[in-house]
């Protein structure tokens, strides 16, 4: 399985916890990571990542998407526009509905997202909040889970899964990616 860690907003591949989780799922799991260099991470521009990620994604073996905050629309976007299969997602302070820390991203969510469509590509998910989450209410990511029909673990603390909290995102990446 070929793993892709698409990056949130603001920051790139480099950022927060992306490279440890692909140093912790190439040298734990001996898996193949891809982390996806988005262009320009400060304009919202759907088509410039949709064809990043049409370009990058590798389609023809099981692959699993592990997006943070923003990239999780992302993710959800290109798997409501392109018919994959054996595809297994982890999402991190997920959103689908209007955020109030950034504003400037209701044009984006106002982009309709096929959740029938994504549902049937979706082999296995789950999704990651945190009930102090100042960015994205944690209620947001729950009923995405909701409208997804994915799990949904909700801690207690956790803030927006910056780059402290990489110890808990691994080891859930970890226990997550063993059961698929």
């Amino acid at each position: 399985m070929h793993y892709y860690i698409v990056p949130g907003f603001g920051v790139d591949e480099n950022s927060v916890w992306y490279p440890w989780l692909d140093q912790l799922l190439s040298d734990d799991l001996n898996a193949e990571v891809t982390r996806l260099a988005m262009p320009s991470q400060q304009a919202l521009d759907v088509a410039a990542w949709q064809h990043l990620l049409m370009t990058t994604i590798k389609t023809d073996a099981p692959i699993c998407l592990i997006g943070h905050s923003l990239g999780c629309w992302y993710i959800l976007h290109y798997l409501s526009q392109n018919n994959v299969k054996q595809v297994n997602v982890i999402l991190v302070g997920g959103f689908d509905t209007a955020v109030t820390a950034f504003p400037e991203f209701k044009p984006l969510l106002a982009v309709p997202l096929n959740y029938e469509q994504i549902q049937n590509t979706i082999d296995q998910g789950l999704l990651l909040t945190a009930k102090d989450d100042p960015v994205v209410n944690w209620q947001q990511t729950f009923a995405l889970a909701t409208r997804l029909h994915l799990d949904i673990l909700i801690q207690r603390n956790g803030g927006h899964f910056l780059g402290w909290r990489q110890p808990l995102i691994g080891e859930l990446a970890k226990l997550f990616i063993k059961i698929i």
